[in-house]
């Protein structure tokens, strides 16, 4: 039990980490850069104008919304299309 507590705590304490480097990054760039499919209707694609569009997106917009107020800065959204093979790579 003792062991898994200490794992659980050096997880939270890694995202932490992350999350605060995160945030320092786009603090300093003004942009929030967004992966996204390309063909992964309804959740994000293009649409017939070549926007990248979707649910997925829609929810990421307002969770960069949010996140711009918080910061007390405009954010810039650089959306990033990525394959199923290179999602993680960004």
């Amino acid at each position: 039990m003792a062991y898994r507590l200490a794992m659980a705590i050096r997880v939270i304490l890694c995202a932490s980490v992350a999350a605060g480097q995160t945030l320092e990054r786009i603090s300093a760039s003004g942009v929030v850069k967004i992966a996204h499919r390309t063909e992964a209707r309804p959740f994000s694609y293009f649409d017939e104008t070549g926007a990248p569009t979707g649910y997925t997106l829609a929810l990421c917009d307002l969770v960069v919304g949010a996140l711009s107020q918080w910061l007390g800065m405009t954010l810039r959204v650089a959306y990033v299309p990525v394959a199923a093979e290179t999602r993680f790579a960004v």
